[in-house]
């Protein structure tokens, strides 16, 4: 504290009379001015005390602070209060089954650490990932909660048998199960079949499986199979909605029975808005290697686009490589499968099998499946010679390939009871193929034969030594080009036409046999024909061009 000062001053008069202050006014202002700080002074004094009093207590604080903390008390409350507050819902946490115990060698079964590690996850709205150091091995069934990374670590499956007698259901179809589960991801999936039996059916073939699950996405999965036993590599099993499979590769079905599934398997239930890209079926040998089926409800709107289905090979006397069906036998609850169609997709296969594309229903109807930009590269030997159904085998015209390419070796039906062939190649290396459609548009037939209601612009070159007896069609300039001379019968149709048609070199080698029976011709060109092969043709010599030469009008409708 300062005290004021306290002075007095002589007033003298100034020497002289002007405006300037005397000594005494000067004198009188300065201690004025020196007192108003010193008063300022006094002021700031006490609270330079107070704050050094508050740092006083500040710094004992601190001093003190750590002796007396329980560090662990301190974490777990503020961990309490997060958790209280919701906050872990937006902070994803993830748990590894490592953490629990699981056998990181691949040795011991690890379902028990895998279930664990999903309810922490859920628990706090996480996720659950694995190792990529670990390998894991799964013999029973995990009910999975929340997303799933694999990060790329080894899962081995080495599942028991089921007991005899034992049907398939919920509880012991899937390995990996997620039901119920909306919003997540699983990516990143390496998973070794081992199961060996080839006899006996084990449990849980669908290795990931999805249920009731909507707005979900496989990614990344690679499975690769050593076993000859059932299995399913991914089964989305029944009233999904909203999925994307993407990245899929899947290696070496062995199995007499199995593929990948997307199908309905509640009564009424529906699986639609599903999607599968950029997926690979190498080696299959199983039922299917991808079948969409409505086994009891309705499967629609799936888009497959970039995949390959490569070197498939038999397994058994049932392979169909895509099975697209309304339900299957004994299930009365079936309803449809509508709205599937494969997209810039490639399968190559080294033999023939019994059916490429088996559409059909054992129950319920088929909607409309159709094929652009797909490719069918099929050769070798054809395990089912006398099968009376087409390779590529639609049901009541509901197939439709655009812009697709077909090279097939076979003496069988190559396209069964579709509706539209629009803008295609199909080449049958020497053997009888035929194409049976509902309406053949712009088409080019290598080595084939093509019937349908209405064929327009086609093409076909014809080498084969095979009769060749159709229903009714109208043909509108279409050309065929004969090379062989085996042909007994040639375009038996009843009530059909043929316009702006141009045939050349058909000949039949037979005395009895016939061509274009009961067919009205009309501006059409036979160009190097044998008389024997038209003369069962109505009104054909008045309307047509024969050789060369104009085509003459006709003389009536």
């Amino acid at each position: 504290m300062i005290d004021l000062i306290r002075l007095n001053c002589v007033n003298l008069l100034p020497l002289q009379l002007t405006e300037a202050l005397t000594d005494y006014e000067v004198l009188c202002k300065v201690l004025a001015k020196l007192n108003e700080t010193i008063e300022q002074m006094n002021s700031l004094s006490v609270d330079v005390s107070k704050l050094q009093a508050a740092f006083d207590a500040l710094k004992a604080y601190v001093e003190n602070y750590f002796d007396n903390l329980d560090v662990q008390e301190e974490i777990n409350n503020k961990l309490d209060d997060m958790y209280k507050a919701g906050l872990f819902k937006e902070i994803m946490c993830g748990f590894c089954p490592d953490w629990f115990g699981a056998d990181i060698t691949g040795t011991t079964d690890a379902t028990d650490a895998f279930e664990l590690a999903f309810t922490a996850a859920q628990s706090v709205g996480g996720f659950v990932f694995l190792n990529p150091e670990s390998k894991y091995k799964l013999t029973q069934q995990v009910m999975c909660t929340t997303s799933l990374f694999g990060n790329g670590a080894q899962i081995i499956t080495d599942n028991p048998v089921l007991e005899t007698g034992a049907k398939y259901d919920e509880s012991n179809e899937f390995q990996l199960y997620w039901k119920g589960v909306d919003n997540f991801v699983v990516n990143g999936l390496n998973i070794t079949d081992v199961t060996f039996d080839q006899y006996l059916r084990p449990l849980y073939p669908a290795k990931v499986a999805f249920s009731k699950c909507n707005h979900f996405e496989l990614t990344d999965y690679t499975f690769n199979s050593q076993s000859y036993a059932y299995s399913v590599p991914f089964d989305v099993y029944a009233s999904c909605m909203f999925f994307n499979i993407e990245r899929v590769n899947v290696y070496k079905i062995n199995a007499a029975k199995g593929g990948s599934w997307i199908r309905a398997c509640y009564p009424n239930g529906i699986t639609q808005y599903g999607t599968v890209k950029n997926c690979n079926f190498t080696q299959m040998g199983g039922d299917e290697s991808l079948a969409i089926w409505a086994q009891e409800g309705t499967v629609q709107n799936i888009v497959v686009e970039d995949c390959y289905f490569n070197s498939l090979y038999v397994a058994n006397n049932y392979q169909r490589v895509l099975l697209l069906a309304g339900g299957t036998v004994g299930t009365s609850q079936a309803q449809k499968t509508d709205n599937i169609t494969f997209k810039n997709c490639k399968l190559t296969c080294d033999y023939v099998p019994r059916t490429i594309v088996n559409m059909y229903p054992n129950a319920g109807t088929n909607g409309v499946v159709r094929f652009e930009n797909f490719v069918f590269e099929v050769a070798g030997t054809d395990y089912h010679p006398t099968q009376t159904v087409g390779l590529l085998r639609g049901y009541q015209n509901k197939a439709l390939y655009d812009h697709c390419v077909v090279n097939v070796t076979t003496d069988r039906r190559v396209v069964d009871n579709c509706d539209i062939i629009n803008d295609c190649v199909f080449t049958g290396q020497g053997n009888v193929a035929v194409i049976a459609s509902n309406r053949v548009v712009d088409s080019v037939f290598n080595d084939c034969l093509y019937y349908g209601t209405v064929c327009r612009d086609c093409q076909s070159i014809i080498t084969v030594t095979k009769d060749v007896i159709q229903g009714q069609g109208k043909y509108y300039n279409c050309r065929w080009e004969f090379t062989g001379t085996g042909i007994k019968n040639f375009l038996m149709n009843s009530n059909g036409y043929l316009m702006y048609c141009h045939l050349n070199n058909l000949y039949l080698n037979s005395s009895t046999g016939a061509a274009l029976d009961k067919v009205n011709a009309y501006y059409c060109f036979f160009d190097s024909c044998t008389a024997s092969a038209l003369i069962t043709a109505p009104e054909i010599t008045t309307r047509n061009t024969y050789n060369a030469g104009l085509v003459n009008p006709p003389t009536n409708n």
